[in-house]
């Protein structure tokens, strides 16, 4: 948020599906601190959130899905943020949703989301059988099931369409429930055969549970 310009009065945001808001308080406190006007829009597609999101923001389209965000968000923002994690999100076309949000970006503002990376250690082992109880995990995943992106192949295509330099991607560790991660790692390097200087990389990549987006308007 600090890349927002000073000129911009009131800053604008967009968080999309709050949940309970604490996002939208985070934004407003934020900029609160700096002194700065700030008018917040929300787009909320669960409606048990509604009452608690309708107190703490400007705007709210209450929507069933995601898919027509377009015919919905007609405003341009200093930030749009997805605040529930990507695999739970109403969208069919997730490669559509970001390019919507994107035209809906003012001038060096950015789209923010995360994402479960269902490819991590920790996910793998969660899926195969074993003795730990499941609601000692972090995130559990539903009987009903969850959406799982191709993570690799996700970024990928998000870096061709906005180009590299505008993706920034960061990866998030979590708790850790199970032991062997490094030997988990060097024997995905030799099934692989992943050369010496793309392993910091993977290892990463393995290691990480939920993934950032950080995409800046091109």
């Amino acid at each position: 948020m600090k890349t927002v310009p000073e000129a911009d009065s009131p800053v604008r945001a967009l968080v999309i599906e709050p949940m309970f808001g604490e996002g939208i308080l985070s934004i407003r406190n934020y900029f609160r601190k700096l002194r700065r006007e700030v008018a917040i829009d929300a787009v909320v597609t669960d409606v048990r959130y509604l009452e608690d999101v309708r107190s703490m923001t400007d705007r709210i389209v209450q929507t069933d899905t995601l898919d027509h965000l377009a015919d919905e968000v007609h405003e341009h923002y200093d930030l749009i943020i997805a605040a529930a994690q990507l695999n739970d999100l109403l969208i069919c076309d997730i490669l559509s949703f970001f390019q919507i949000c994107h035209e809906r970006l003012r001038p060096h503002g950015f789209v923010y989301a995360s994402l479960h990376n269902y490819n991590s250690f920790e996910h793998t082992m969660e899926s195969l059988p074993n003795q730990i109880p499941y609601l000692v995990y972090d995130t559990v995943m539903p009987l009903d099931g969850r959406r799982i992106y191709p993570t690799t192949r996700f970024v990928a295509a998000l870096r061709e369409r906005f180009t590299e330099p505008s993706v920034q991607i960061g990866y998030v560790t979590g708790g850790q429930v199970f032991n062997g991660m490094e030997s988990f790692a060097e024997r995905v390097y030799a099934a692989l055969g992943t050369p010496e200087n793309d392993r910091a990389y993977l290892r990463q990549f393995l290691s990480g549970n939920s993934v950032i987006f950080h995409i800046r308007a091109i």
